[in-house]
């Protein structure tokens, strides 16, 4: 048979970064990849992040409720 049991496999830890082995990118603040970049790294987002989140989530909301 192809099936072998291998019994509990341990769970796979998490690094403080999900994004791997990329580099932060400074050029991308003030965007939503940007923010996103921010939360990926575990760095504190900054102003312009903030704003350009808040803006993405606004325009979310606008047309979520323009489709219904």
């Amino acid at each position: 048979m192809g099936y072998t049991y291998r019994g509990a496999q341990p769970a796979p830890t998490r690094a403080t970064s999900t994004a791997g082995d990329l580099i932060f990118n400074p050029a991308k603040c003030g965007t939503y990849a940007g923010y996103k970049q921010h939360q990926n790294h575990g760095v504190p987002t900054c102003a312009d992040c903030r704003k350009a989140n808040s803006n993405h989530v606004n325009e979310f909301h606008k047309r979520k409720a323009m489709a219904a």
